[in-house]
């Protein structure tokens, strides 16, 4: 009698990158680790994005696109973002959190924008690791207290272990900071409007004019001496909010949208506080793909 053997297939896998929870949903390549993945969203630990090698960033949940690129419709998309709150008096007292940004906003094709709250009658210095050269928007302006400021480059130079930091004497700054796909890298033309208010109470309005024709990136500021919350209309989305601290830093938040214009149409964006906040202001870029 012949003895038949029973055998044991065990498959080899081979992974290229490392999954901490897996669902069972197929997924792309990635290039480097990836923290969570829930079947339609790349999650990222706290401070860090890592590298998705796709064709494009994935559509995430509106919300911070430090977590998952926030697909703003018409070709752009904001793929990162964060902050950098309590920078204390000189913008010094903290250590700058890094981000790579360039896995998923390469160089050359990345757009960033900074927004700033500071000390009025300050002069503060904006920088990145990668030595961007950044232009500004007329600052928001509030006698004896806070100036609220924004800043851009298009076209930048992107790192995997990218830091911004705001420096400048008796600054007690807050940064928060947006990269972008989608917009023009053009820094002489890609800024199509802008505008700032100034109001005190709960409520700000900022007009960005009427934009040009064709698709732009609507990217708005908020600015506060001290604020618990902030909330903002008009099909905007708050990608970034640091809360104000007394003797430690002031409020700001950031916000996004993008839309195809005809040239007629006007934005009107309120912003609305919760908070002790006496003065509150508020700014808007518009930036053209």
């Amino acid at each position: 009698m012949r003895r038949l053997l029973s055998l044991t297939v065990v498959p080899i896998l081979t992974w290229a990158a490392t999954w901490d929870t897996w669902n069972g949903t197929a997924v792309g390549m990635s290039a480097g680790n990836v923290s969570r993945w829930d079947g339609g969203t790349i999650g990222a630990s706290p401070g860090n994005v890592n590298a998705w090698n796709g064709l494009a960033a994935p559509s995430g949940t509106p919300g911070n696109c430090n977590s998952s690129a926030l697909n703003l419709g018409n070709g752009v998309s904001c793929v990162i973002s964060g902050n950098q709150p309590g920078l204390g008096s000189n913008g010094t007292s903290n250590s700058p959190a890094a981000s790579n940004i360039s896995a998923v906003c390469p160089s050359g094709s990345c757009a960033i924008i900074i927004a700033v709250s500071y000390t009025y009658g300050t002069s503060p210095t904006i920088t990145d690791s990668a030595s961007n050269s950044y232009q500004f928007l007329s600052p928001v302006v509030s006698s004896g207290n806070m100036n609220l400021g924004m800043y851009f480059a298009v076209g930048a130079t992107t790192t995997s272990n990218h830091t911004f930091k705001c420096q400048g004497t008796s600054t007690y700054c807050s940064l928060t900071w947006v990269a972008l796909t989608g917009v023009s890298t053009s820094v002489g033309t890609v800024l199509d409007k802008q505008n700032n208010a100034l109001a005190t109470g709960a409520t700000i309005q900022v007009v960005p004019t009427i934009p040009t024709s064709g698709v732009r990136a609507i990217i708005s500021s908020f600015g506060a001496h001290f604020d618990d919350s902030t909330a903002v209309d008009s099909g905007l989305t708050i990608v970034q909010h640091v809360a104000g601290l007394n003797g430690t830093n002031w409020a700001v938040a950031m916000a996004i949208k993008a839309a195809n214009y005809n040239g007629s149409t006007s934005e009107t964006i309120s912003w609305t506080k919760t908070g002790s906040a006496a003065v509150i202001e508020a700014q808007v870029g518009v930036f053209r793909q």
